[in-house]
Parts: structure tokens; sequence; C-alpha cells
């Protein structure tokens, strides 16, 4: 799963909830029974454990993937910090 971070929703305006500090977003990877591999971005809001995107294809550039967060920070805001646990990276 995702990261322990909080979407505080700290006040409505209008429609449009805020969000101010923070969030989780986490890259995954599968293969369906035929092989073929693909990968999921998702963005969630731990807060309340929304899920605000998933992106899914078999390859996921990084236009889209700012793309995605464009289109988030229009409609909740921009947050504060996000967080992304990186499996790869070497704990120091």
């Amino acid at each position: 799963m995702l990261l322990n971070a909080d979407f505080l929703r700290l006040k409505m305006k209008g429609q449009k909830v805020v969000l101010t500090n923070g969030g989780s977003i986490d890259f995954m990877s599968d293969s369906l029974t035929s092989g073929r591999r693909f990968r999921t971005f998702n963005v969630i809001d731990d807060f309340n454990r929304e899920i605000l995107a998933i992106e899914i294809d078999t390859s996921l550039p990084s236009s889209r993937v700012v793309r995605t967060l464009l289109r988030l920070f229009e409609t909740y805001g921009k947050p504060n910090t996000i967080r992304m646990e990186c499996k790869a990276c070497p704990r120091v």
C-alpha cells in the first residue's frame, strides 16, 4: 500500500476542498494472465482513505504523471508535501 501521510481537509470553499498537509503517491506494477505487464500510478488521501487518482497503462511517462498531479492540484489545491516510498533506494 501507500505511505503514512495525511491529507488534512481544513476548509471548504464552495465545492472545492483544500488539501494542505501532504499526500501519498505510489507506483505499482503487475501482469495480466497473458503475461502483459502494466503499471499504476496511485494518489490517495490517507486522512479519509479516498483514492484521488489511479492512472493505469503499459507505460507511464513522466509527462502523464505531471499532468495527473496538476489536475489534482486544480481540483484539491496544492499540498505542502507529497511523500513517496522508494523501495529501490538503500536505507542509510
